[in-house]
């Protein structure tokens, strides 16, 4: 399987337009709460804080959701992980 990575050519418009769309399609795929909080943190620019005012949650479940979520699009679009094999 091909990754993100493994596709990106600096000048290849056509490609990182691909890209960019594929990873779309995989935000729109992740949990409501997972998507809003990368979103709002990514796209938006907010903080922690904010973002938990706007969810009515906590701040630690704010980068929870940011945590899970990131960790979803990294297996779905093969990108190597930073953490260990866990026991």
């Amino acid at each position: 399987m091909d990754t993100f990575a493994d596709r990106a050519h600096r000048g290849d418009l056509g490609g990182e337009a691909a890209d960019r769309d594929a990873m779309w399609r995989l935000i729109r795929a992740l949990p409501d709460r997972q998507r809003a909080v990368l979103v709002l943190r990514y796209y938006e620019d907010l903080d922690d804080a904010t973002i938990a005012q706007i969810l009515d949650c906590s701040p630690v479940t704010v980068r929870t959701h940011a945590m899970r979520a990131l960790a979803n699009l990294r297996e779905r679009c093969g990108a190597p992980t930073t953490q260990g094999s866990r026991p």
